[in-house]
């Protein structure tokens, strides 16, 4: 479950007379002997701030006899620049009971910031305390961390930053959808466009289908025509050619000129083409 987080607007803590009497958090561990790789808590809040531990069981990597425990700044990356926080805290180990089993001395004067947002104690516990009688409680580790903040400043309000985070985030969703929409809507278009012009590709090919099948019709008609000319005229040829045998013999005969018979071929040819036109 979130917590909700409390924001500050250049605003500042100054340093309680009393030390605090609850811890501010509670981090519990289970099978403890078995772990060794680094452990980090639940993000936490403590006057206002957001935080988490983080633990080596083993000793970090500049020490191998203790436990590390140490204390930093949650979500970081949330602040505005120029944050930073200045507290007094402390760690201590207790039972299932409650009772104490070990305390680190107070710890204080650590300014947590950008460049350092993490404080703690390299060597908190001696690893030979987890064998001693009733310390580990069936194989559990409780760890108490008491914190006194003295200031603290985000620069400017958190929420401010969340709502502009939240805001960008559905600007891009938006920008993302409309450049989807638009996609699909030119995909719709272009399968349009290319339905439309297949549909005149094909209507055109029918148009010049039915252009040429007239064309035939009017050249058949034509040559059909043509045709019939050229019979009528090769008879009439053939009539004339027999008349103009016949009169030349009896031309012949009476002693009369004779006309030649290519003259009349040509002015039949010449009779011809005025009738083809």
């Amino acid at each position: 479950s979130s917590i909700k987080q409390k924001t500050f607007s250049e605003s500042f803590i100054f340093a309680r007379s009393k030390k605090p009497t609850t811890p501010s958090f509670r981090l519990e561990i289970d099978n403890f002997s078995e772990k060794e790789a680094c452990i980090e808590s639940p993000t936490f809040v403590s006057g206002g701030c957001e935080w988490y531990l983080f633990l080596y069981p083993k000793g970090d990597s500049l020490c191998d006899d203790h436990l590390s425990l140490y204390l930093s700044v949650a979500n970081t990356q949330l602040l505005q620049s120029g944050w930073k926080r200045s507290i007094n805290y402390y760690f201590i180990v207790v039972n299932q009971c409650h009772k104490e089993l070990y305390r680190s001395s107070r710890l204080g004067g650590h300014l947590f910031c950008a460049e350092n947002p993490s404080w703690g104690q390299r060597k908190f516990l001696p690893l030979e305390k987890y064998q001693e009688k009733g310390f580990l409680e069936k194989d559990r580790l409780i760890i108490q961390v008491y914190i006194d903040i003295l200031e603290a400043t985000d620069g400017k309000d958190l929420e401010v930053s969340r709502i502009k985070q939240r805001l960008q985030n559905i600007e891009s969703c938006f920008v993302k959808n409309c450049v989807e929409f638009k996609s699909k809507e030119i995909s719709l278009e272009k399968e349009e466009s290319d339905t439309d012009a297949s549909r005149i590709k094909k209507l055109e090919e029918r148009v010049n289908n039915l252009e040429l099948m007239i064309s035939d019709d009017v050249n058949a008609s034509r040559i059909q025509q043509q045709e019939e000319r050229i019979k009528s005229l090769e008879t009439m040829m053939s009539d004339l050619k027999v008349g103009l045998d016949m009169e030349k013999a009896k031309s012949c005969a009476d002693g009369f000129f004779v006309v030649d018979h290519n003259d009349v071929l040509i002015l039949l040819v010449k009779r011809f083409f005025a009738y083809m036109g």
